[in-house]
């Protein structure tokens, strides 16, 4: 691990362990289940994007799907039991599936000719959250719907002629968190779980984004570009007691909470053009020390911490290769 001082020094990190070294191809968008040591991904190793599991203890990979379609983003629910997933039916057409967790029982739960996807599981299960898109490419198109785990009762809660994306439900289920530009700038927002409520809470003229949750639903760690470059801040969920906790002067983006909620692990760039380079950092809410915990001149991205917080995980892609590592780490 690298620590950095307020004179930016660094010394050179602890390499992190590649856990996809076998493969030559692309391995990718890991998702961490919190029930017990296995990961979901994603992999082209057998000339399909297809979804696969990997046990950290033993190292065992298992396929789940069996199609010759694309296979996406792997979202495990919160018991470990099930996974949802995104498969391709054509051009802009993605549908929203899940499956028990060795790859059994695959239900379609959408079937619209359009974009479904970026889907999320409520905290007990119950319930889905995600995103559905006339147009994938086109940011306006984007609606926020939630709909039961079995598929039914499909609502659309934003339901406007602007962006509404990246959402988020709250640590009890209770409310959803989410951003968009309906007001010019990309700012964050708060409904009830129908859509009722929906609450700005953040202001002025920058991007705020990328928002998460603190795992006891008390704070929100989001990036804005309200000082120019992108750095990290937290806010309440009424909008108050806004702080800086980056000031890397770089592309700080993706953060994700620790389960003790005492750091938060997050991607900045640096450099222009062939030279940009992406690390994972960490920053400690208590006193904003920030630690470096890559160093590399690949892209490092998509942490995910494990459910006790003693490791992270993420994705490097080198300039014809994208693999799985793992780093230790003590959250507490």
């Amino acid at each position: 691990m690298i620590v950095l001082t307020s004179c930016n020094t660094k010394e050179k990190p602890e390499g992190p362990v590649n856990l996809t070294s076998n493969s030559t191809f692309f391995d990718g968008y890991p998702d961490w289940s919190q029930a017990e040591e296995k990961l979901a991904f994603v992999s082209f190793r057998e000339d399909n994007y297809e979804i696969y599991t990997l046990n950290i203890n033993n190292d065992a990979i298992e396929r789940l799907t069996q199609n010759q379609v694309t296979n996406s983003n792997p979202v495990w629910s919160p018991y470990g039991s099930k996974l949802l997933f995104e498969q391709n039916h054509g051009g802009n057409n993605f549908e929203i599936y899940v499956m028990n967790s060795d790859g059994t029982n695959q239900l379609r739960l959408t079937h619209n000719k359009i974009f479904d996807g970026f889907a999320s599981w409520s905290p007990d299960s119950s319930k889905i959250l995600y995103q559905s898109a006339i147009n994938r490419n086109d940011s306006k198109s984007f609606e926020i719907y939630t709909m039961n785990s079995d598929g039914s009762n499909q609502l659309n809660i934003t339901n406007n002629n602007f962006y509404d994306g990246f959402a988020k439900w709250s640590p009890d289920g209770s409310k959803i968190l989410y951003q968009s530009n309906r007001n010019g700038s990309i700012h964050l927002y708060i409904s009830n779980t129908d859509g009722t409520g929906q609450t700005q809470i953040t202001t002025g003229s920058s991007n705020n984004q990328s928002a998460q949750w603190s795992p006891n639903g008390s704070t929100i760690v989001f990036e804005s570009d309200r000082k120019g470059t992108s750095e990290l801040y937290t806010v309440n969920p009424d909008g108050e007691n806004l702080k800086q906790i980056t000031n890397l002067e770089a592309y700080s983006n993706s953060p994700k909470w620790s389960p003790s909620g005492k750091y938060i692990v997050f991607v900045s760039g640096s450099g222009i053009g062939d030279n940009t380079t992406f690390e994972i950092y960490s920053v400690s809410i208590n006193d904003k020390k920030i630690q470096q915990l890559t160093e590399n001149s690949f892209y490092d991205s998509n942490p995910t911490w494990s459910s006790n917080g003693s490791k992270i995980i993420f994705q490097s892609s080198t300039d014809d290769n994208v693999d799985i590592y793992m780093i230790d780490f003590d959250d507490n």
